[in-house]
């Protein structure tokens, strides 16, 4: 790795014109100089890119170089996000979607990580989640509880696997990936157009790589009704993501993980779909007692997986 890497910072968007300055502003503020941006939009129906067009005229020479992408029809978050990757030139890549923020000191606390763990490929960390907007008031929580199989230093492969396989994802906005390692997986599943991340970390770990976590918060995320993370959880007791949970399954379960893992995800899709088909899949206490027993069976047996 070069003393300085050059990262590419890409952002992408659709109809972010709300908070798509802030967004830009938090990779401008970052203390870490030698970065590219780039910012591919998936044809946005307001103005995202006009004021984009607006704020990069202005902030060009902040960066190594900038690029702004744009496609005449929408084609989905994984192939917006390809797109944006495929026109990096840094060593490393950092993606960012066109509603979050990066703290301060993320890049830079980065790549001092990665110059202490040289064999990194891919990398994560915590982040601070917000209910609309990112003030004090607005602060819901730190994302940290990880499963010790992606945090520990010595971690397999196949333990990450497991666990990822589970559902116990890295959070995707605090994630930054090499270059290379990123052509080597072939880039991002185009199948699921509106999930880029789950079925990308499992092709990762799959291909015998591990993830490297920094302890730490980089990011800010944003909760809100209208996100695509939004949609499958605001107000609800579980996410219902399952046509996702489907092709996970059929791509990356079936025929690949162990038999007990393959019997867990089934059970807890399975519950999940029941218990969301018959009008379960609400935030209350009676709802609530009945997913816990329900699934006590699961965390007994998936526990040396997801601790």
């Amino acid at each position: 790795m070069s003393k300085n890497p050059l990262v590419s910072i890409c952002v992408i968007t659709y109809n972010s014109s709300e908070f798509i300055i802030e967004t830009l502003e938090s990779v401008k503020k970052q203390t870490y100089q030698n970065i590219e941006l780039i910012v591919s939009d998936d044809c946005s129906t307001d103005d995202t890119v006009v004021i984009c067009q607006s704020w990069i005229k202005k902030n060009v020479d902040r960066f190594i170089s900038v690029s702004l992408l744009t496609t005449p029809v929408n084609t989905g978050i994984s192939i917006n996000c390809n797109r944006a990757y495929k026109a990096a030139s840094g060593e490393w890549i950092k993606g960012l979607a066109g509603d979050d923020c990066l703290h301060l000191y993320c890049i830079e606390y980065y790549m001092d990580f990665i110059k202490n763990h040289p064999e990194a490929t891919i990398g994560y960390s915590k982040m601070d989640r917000y209910a609309n907007t990112f003030s004090t008031g607005n602060f819901l929580d730190v994302v940290d509880n990880f499963p010790t199989a992606l945090i520990q230093t010595d971690s397999t492969s196949i333990r990450q696997y497991c666990a990822i396989a589970l559902g116990r994802s890295v959070p995707a906005p605090t994630v930054i990936i090499s270059k290379l390692l990123w052509e080597e997986i072939g880039g991002f599943n185009e199948e699921m157009r509106m999930c880029e991340d789950w079925p990308m970390w499992l092709h990762v770990v799959l291909s015998g790589k591990c993830f490297f976590y920094l302890d730490s918060s980089t990011v800010k995320y944003r909760v809100y009704r209208d996100s695509v993370s939004g949609k499958f959880s605001v107000g609800y007791l579980f996410n219902k993501a399952f046509d996702v949970e489907r092709f996970v399954y059929n791509n990356y379960i079936k025929g690949k993980a162990p038999f007990l893992i393959r019997i867990l995800f089934l059970y807890k899709h399975n519950i999940n779909f029941s218990l969301n088909k018959w009008g379960l899949n609400k935030k209350n206490s009676f709802c609530y007692g009945i997913y816990r027993i329900l699934m006590f069976p699961y965390y007994i047996l998936a526990y040396r997986y997801i601790r």
